[in-house]
């Protein structure tokens, strides 16, 4: 087996042993991750970038709404957010909105931060006990 192939079987494994939140988490990291990338496609009017790297944003955000449970009343809303995140980038596509953009990053900031919240709260509650 080749490097290049153990590398992907690798990354495979790592993705489909990863927790719920740190899956959430990644799928948000990359979404800023791409938001940086369409910020400077609208800057330098790189047309094809800014579709390309919008589509892989929503992309990844409907992978979010599909991870989401939506039976709760916060799960309802998360998915409606992540709803309104998509359309904001749809907003970005047609009319290259830069403030629009900003709105989508800050969002996506919050989120990440309040995930990692989510994270370490989780890690408390699992690894400690009354008894120490």
């Amino acid at each position: 087996m080749d490097v290049k192939k153990a590398a992907e079987r690798y990354q495979q494994t790592n993705y489909a042993t990863l927790s719920t939140i740190e899956y959430v988490l990644l799928l948000l990291n990359e979404c800023l991750h791409y938001v940086a990338i369409v910020e400077t496609a609208v800057r330098t009017e790189d047309i094809e970038e800014l579709y390309e790297y919008i589509s892989k944003t929503q992309h990844l955000l409907f992978e979010l709404m599909a991870a989401t449970n939506t039976q709760p009343t916060e799960g309802k809303r998360l998915s409606s957010f992540y709803a309104y995140l998509n359309q904001c980038l749809v907003e970005v596509r047609l009319n290259k909105e830069p403030d629009k953009l900003e709105m989508v990053k800050q969002h996506l900031e919050e989120l990440i931060e309040s995930w990692e919240v989510a994270k370490q709260k989780g890690r408390i509650e699992k690894y400690t006990t009354p008894w120490i």
